[in-house]
């Protein structure tokens, strides 16, 4: 697992090296000055943001699926008693692996095939008929055995917790706070990268420092990407799961627990059998607590 990120963060600086390569060839005798390195780190680092924000925009336009009037009424709800305006919200469907629900921007996305209780909605419906359609047949035998047993152990009463979780992080505006720290990762690596290519190209010559820098570079952005997940994305994890908390009653929390508890036996499993088990912890890989910790940490919500 993190040897793909390795080599996932350091072939996504190809584009990047390309660019400053050609803006060095315009201006050779500029490119290594303090300024041009700063501005060409904030223009990396906006466009990053930018492209980001742009990118998330088109994938939500294109969501055509929400819920039917009836079963709308209950989403509703939920977002009033959350303090929220229901005009606010936006609800699409939309497969999400195992993570049944995910929101980017003010939109909600439900995944019709692990949501209970759409059986009837003809929205619902049909978006499970494209899903079925373009997703499932790509879906590994093991993942979808995976996500069977993530839909069996689901309730009503985890679902509405799941929701509310993903309505705190409408209300803390996760997504727009997650654009712009991509973006300065960005500017963070990329400074880094010009200034240790420019602080040895005269000893070292130019393949060299190019070299370098890539490497300081793309280790920097590796190095903030798992910071990001254990200071940034656990933190908002915990604040939607406070959020969800307030607006839930004592049994929607006690079943997210169980919920969560049962989803992380499985996920052992269902990585050991693919072989990607890992000594490193979840919150470091991927910003999630493991779901027997947050488990606990919501039991402990209810005896506050």
């Amino acid at each position: 697992m993190i040897l793909n990120s390795i080599i996932q963060e350091f072939t996504g600086l190809i584009p990047f090296a390309v660019i400053l390569f050609i803006v060095f060839l315009i201006i050779p005798g500029h490119f290594f000055k303090i300024g041009t390195i700063i501005a060409l780190s904030l223009v990396f680092g906006i466009c990053v943001s930018c492209l980001n924000y742009f990118i998330t925009q088109i994938q939500l336009d294109v969501l055509k699926f929400s819920p039917s009037e009836l079963w709308m009424k209950p989403f509703e709800h939920d977002i009033s008693q959350c303090g929220l305006q229901p005009k606010d919200v936006n609800i699409r469907y939309r497969f999400a692996n195992d993570s049944v629900a995910l929101t980017f921007f003010n939109t909600v996305t439900i995944d019709p095939m692990m949501w209970k209780g759409l059986e009837h909605d003809q929205a619902a419906i049909d978006a499970k008929k494209n899903i079925e359609t373009f997703v499932t047949p790509k879906i590994p035998i093991k993942t979808k055995l995976f996500l069977d047993n993530i839909k069996n152990i689901m309730s009503p009463e985890a679902q509405k917790f799941i929701f509310k979780h993903e309505l705190g992080h409408v209300f803390h505006n996760y997504s727009l706070k997650y654009i712009v720290l991509a973006g300065t990762m960005v500017a963070v690596a990329t400074f880094i990268a010009l200034i240790s290519a420019g602080a040895t190209i005269t000893s070292l010559g130019g393949t060299a420092a190019i070299m370098i820098g890539l490497t300081l570079g793309g280790s920097t952005k590796l190095i903030l990407g798992y910071s990001k997940n254990v200071f940034f994305k656990a933190r908002e994890e915990r604040m939607a799961d406070d959020f969800a908390a307030q607006f839930s009653t004592k049994e929607e929390i006690e079943a997210a627990a169980d919920f969560f508890e049962h989803y992380e036996s499985h996920a052992q499993e269902y990585r050991k059998d693919l072989e990607l088990n890992s000594n490193i912890p979840s919150i470091i890989l991927t910003g999630y607590t493991d779901g027997k910790t947050r488990a606990q940490e919501l039991r402990n919500k209810i005896t506050i």
